[in-house]
């Protein structure tokens, strides 16, 4: 472990002597200690290396001595060991080309607190008074900005959007520039960071180099981030002469690297493979988690210790991000969710699907359980299809709907009752690709025509409020309701209860904001003869599928009814449940004037004799 070396400095410090085993850490190229040898001997201590150990010790009864230490390179751990064993030195030490790093900054800030004069903390000329001795302080130490950054790469990488908190984003200023350039929509705030990517990244350069600029351990997950983005990179390392090991790895995933001494060159390609692969040190087993996560397939990463020693537990907060989307989704059914919204947002980018298998593990977990409604690359009625007969509930079509509304038109005639539209606007102009292109439409004239077609419902989402967190945009979002007369679904800057409660309060304006963001219980369209014939030619389990779903719908508009609730849901979602029933009916070749027959033999009732069914409830109702 390469930390262990600093415990020289402070035991030397404070007792006269130490016997340290020379540190391990990553196999990366020569990382040597004469820095820290040099340091102490300045100081008056003699060391020596003794078969793997370093022997240091002072006379006895006395103290090290200030003095002035250039460091003849910057080393962190160096800067670190000779700042901690100077607090405790008789006079003055000065530390000169001393690291940067917020970490030496940050432990300076500690032994301050612990009684400790240090000036020039944050620069690199360190001067230390020492005193006698330290006491205890209470100390808050400073985020792991490299965690951040594998994390804020994986998702720049993957696509998704991810909320980082207690973090400092002037800690990270190069890398989320680097990450902007990739395409990465970033904001922050004092102590959190919000990275959105929703297209494949562009491919970016950079050299290593000591604090502030791009750090070295940041290296390994920018190159995993360029092997699948768009274009070509070249990546200098300038730290250590060994830190291109994962080279090979990356390459046996597809990816396209070539190493040449301390460069590397990378073209982006579309894809990768999965496959098995061996993690060579710390942040190559992160590059080697985030090629894992974009890759099609299983990927299997050997020696993954190496990973535990820098990351705490990584997979399990991977898999809480979706990096495990069936886990995920089951995780909301289990909550109380009522519908689950994706997107294939590397489908976005690339105008197809990207993500099949991941949805389909998805609907194979809960398919049964909840609706499932899917956006993202949905650009053809095969594809519409091809989700539909694997259990997807709703497609929806954005992007594709605003510069092709012919077929838009096609898919809800199609496959009617199942299409949603969806309506990305800022500044009541509709925005296309991913957020990336403002079109000319006005939102409310899309509606109206998105109507026109036949769409089951639309999503509207004012993105000046998305990831801004300031709340709903209700004046645009009942400005949209009051123009169609299907459901709009509520979208964009949903945070808090207050925002669901706001959303209630404008209910009766159109919107179906009860159940908050992207979720809605209304099916009013009745399907068409082309949804018959693919319920009959996916077959009994489909159909008796379908009927639990509807009857489930049933149950749930009959306890909004309950709770306030307009009776039209409860009407509609009947009349679906009846019309499934139907189909049922028909598949096993059976007459519903059967069912109306058996209606009669029990309770007296003839076809749709409403007076008769009326008299037979209240004699139940006298029963119970």
């Amino acid at each position: 472990m390469r930390a262990s070396i600093l415990v020289l400095g402070p035991l030397v410090a404070r007792l006269g002597e130490a016997r340290v085993s020379l540190p391990g850490g990553c196999t990366i190229g020569a990382r040597p200690v004469e820095q820290h040898i040099k340091g102490l001997q300045l100081m008056g201590a003699q060391v020596e290396l003794e078969r793997g150990y370093i022997n240091a010790r002072i006379k006895q009864g006395t103290r090290l001595k200030g003095n002035r230490i250039i460091f003849d390179m910057i080393t962190v751990t160096g800067t670190e060991n000779l700042l901690m064993a100077a607090t405790l030195a008789e006079g003055e030490t000065v530390l000169e080309n001393a690291a940067r790093e917020p970490e030496v900054a940050d432990l300076a800030h500690l032994l301050v607190a612990m009684g400790a004069k240090i000036d020039g903390i944050g620069t690199d000329q360190l001067t230390i008074q020492g005193v006698d001795r330290l006491h205890g302080a209470r100390h808050q130490v400073i985020p792991d900005r490299i965690e951040a950054g594998t994390f804020l790469c994986a998702v720049a990488a993957a696509g998704g959007d991810i909320m980082l908190r207690n973090i400092e984003p002037m800690l990270l200023d190069v890398v989320l520039s680097k990450l902007c350039e990739a395409g990465v929509r970033i904001e922050s705030g004092s102590n959190w960071i919000r990275a959105t990517m929703n297209q494949r990244p562009s491919a970016v350069s950079f050299r290593t180099s000591e604090y502030p600029a791009f750090p070295t351990d940041m290296q390994a997950q920018f190159m995993a981030l360029n092997c699948i983005a768009v274009g070509a990179a070249q990546i200098i390392e300038t730290i250590f002469e060994n830190r291109f090991m994962h080279v090979q790895e990356l390459n046996r995933l597809g990816a396209n690297i070539m190493a040449d001494g301390n460069t590397a060159f990378v073209t982006g390609v579309e894809h990768l493979s999965g496959a098995r692969v061996m993690a060579t040190d710390l942040r190559a087993s992160a590059s080697l988690a985030i090629a894992g996560l974009v890759a099609e397939g299983e990927t299997l990463i050997e020696r993954i210790y190496h990973l535990d020693r820098g990351y705490d537990q990584m997979e399990q907060k991977l898999s809480a991000l979706g990096a495990r989307p069936a886990e995920m989704a089951r995780h909301w059914v289990k909550q109380g969710a009522r519908r689950l919204h994706l997107v294939d947002l590397n489908g976005v980018g690339a105008g197809k699907p990207k993500n099949e298998a991941a949805i389909r593990a998805i609907i194979d977990e809960v398919g049964e359980e909840i609706p499932i409604q899917l956006g993202g690359g949905i650009r053809d009625l095969g594809t519409i299809e091809r989700y539909l007969d694997n259990g997807l509930s709703y497609v929806i079509i954005g992007t594709a709907a605003v510069k092709n509304p012919g077929f838009l038109r096609e898919a809800c005639s199609a496959f009617n009752g199942h299409i949603i539209a969806g309506l990305d606007a800022k500044a009541g102009k509709v925005v296309t690709d991913g957020w990336s292109k403002l079109s000319g439409h006005e939102a409310t004239d899309l509606a109206r025509k998105f109507e026109e077609y036949g769409c089951e419902a639309l999503i509207y989402t004012d993105i000046g409020r998305d990831g801004r967190l300031p709340g709903i945009n209700l004046e645009a979002t009942v400005q949209i309701a009051q123009k169609v007369k299907i459901p709009v679904i509520a979208s964009g800057g949903l945070v808090s209860l207050a925002d669901i409660e706001a959303l209630c309060a404008v209910a009766d304006q159109g919107i179906d904001g009860r159940l908050a963001v992207l979720v809605d219980t209304r099916k009013t369209s009745t399907p068409q003869r082309s949804y018959i014939a693919r319920l009959f030619h996916q077959g009994d389990d489909a159909i008796l599928k379908k009927i639990g779903e509807e009857a489930t719908e049933v149950v749930m508009a009959a306890k909004d009814v309950r709770h306030g609730d307009a009776p039209a849901k409860l009407i509609g979602e009947v009349a679906d449940l009846w019309f499934h029933c139907l189909v049922m009916l028909a598949h096993f070749e059976l007459s519903p004037a059967a069912v109306l027959a058996e209606l009669e033999r029990r309770e007296g009732i003839s076809g749709l004799d409403e007076k008769a069914l009326r008299k037979a409830l209240a004699r139940a109702e006298n029963d119970a």
